[in-house]
């Protein structure tokens, strides 16, 4: 419940500094121009979540382990967060800023997956 209000007040409220908001259109570009090796975009959805329909090539890292894993996205220049509907993301990239600071810029998906297909884009499912 408490993760929740949390969730709802950052989404509503703001973000986290240091951290970029970007729209689904904005990462679909991004997505179609080609993602570099070193960016990536993680969904920190619950595995079921993500196995219901993702971003195309998305790591599945669900909230809850996002500060044990860490290692897996270190290294990379920029990561893309997305979740249902961008709240639970802006926690993770809250989680990720003191770890990752001025090694990897965070961008957190507006709208989350919710807006991702709504706006019609490609959907992986498994």
């Amino acid at each position: 419940m408490f993760e929740k209000i949390i969730s709802t007040l950052m989404s509503l409220f703001g973000g986290v500094e240091g951290v970029e908001r970007i729209s689904v259109q904005d990462l679909e570009k991004h997505i179609s121009g080609g993602m570099g090796p070193d960016e990536q975009v993680i969904d920190v959805r619950e595995p079921e979540e993500f196995a219901s329909g993702h971003v195309p090539g998305a790591e599945n890292i669900p909230l809850g382990m996002v500060p044990r894993s860490v290692d897996r996205v270190k290294g990379r220049k920029r990561l893309f967060v997305i979740c249902h509907s961008g709240g639970r993301s802006m926690q993770a990239c809250a989680q990720l800023t003191g770890p990752l600071a001025g090694k990897t810029a965070l961008a957190n998906v507006e709208g989350g997956t919710m807006a991702w297909i709504s706006a019609g884009f490609k959907v992986e499912k498994n």
